[in-house]
């Protein structure tokens, strides 16, 4: 009998963290799970092999949505869940943030090439068919890259400061563009913010 209640207690338990940590319909770990294992990595002493962050825009996932309905919208969100894990290695962290907004945290990295390497195999994957005769992803994305430096002390500014990158790759016109941010960019922001506050 209490065997079977504690089963019971942490069938239910795992169910809730699931809930509050697990995306639907991607199956992704969501923003908080996401800023959680990058805020464990800003937490390490510097040295040695680094990390960085790529912050993931689709383009015209709302025309998706508007023309073919959600639950197209949603097996899209599934597809590009599926081609973002194939994509990087077993110690990376692939998330939905919400919306159509996904973010990698890459580990191990030794040189800056890497993070590009990605988001170039990023690029490319989303445009590999979709496993129907002449059927492509059909979608376009912006990625924004910032690599771990002595400037990112917490998670939400190095996720801030791809968000930013991600951003200027969007604006630059090009269609699947990516952006290294840049510390200084990102200073001066905060500092416009806080004159402005």
């Amino acid at each position: 009998m209490a065997f079977r209640s504690i089963t019971r207690s942490c069938g239910v338990w795992t169910s809730g963290w699931r809930t509050s940590h697990i995306t639907i319909p991607s199956r992704l770990p969501n923003r908080a799970l996401f800023l959680d294992r990058l805020q464990t990595e800003c937490d390490r002493p510097r040295g040695g092999p680094t990390f960085a962050v790529l912050f993931i825009d689709l383009d015209g996932f709302k025309a998706v949505n508007d023309t073919f309905g959600h639950s197209a919208g949603d097996e899209l969100l599934v597809t590009v869940a599926r081609r973002l894990r194939s994509c990087v290695g077993e110690r990376d962290l692939v998330a939905r943030l919400g919306g159509d907004e996904f973010a990698v945290l890459q580990c191990g990295i030794s040189v800056t090439a890497e993070a590009r390497d990605l988001a170039a195999s990023i690029l490319d994957a989303f445009g590999e068919p979709n496993g129907r005769p002449g059927d492509s992803l059909g979608i376009e994305a912006s990625i924004g890259i910032a690599v771990a430096s002595d400037a990112f002390e917490d998670a939400g500014r190095m996720l801030r400061s791809a968000d930013d990158a991600m951003y200027r790759a969007k604006a630059s016109g090009c269609q699947s563009a990516f952006k290294f941010g840049s510390d200084s960019l990102l200073m001066k922001f905060e500092s416009r913010l806080a004159l402005v506050s």
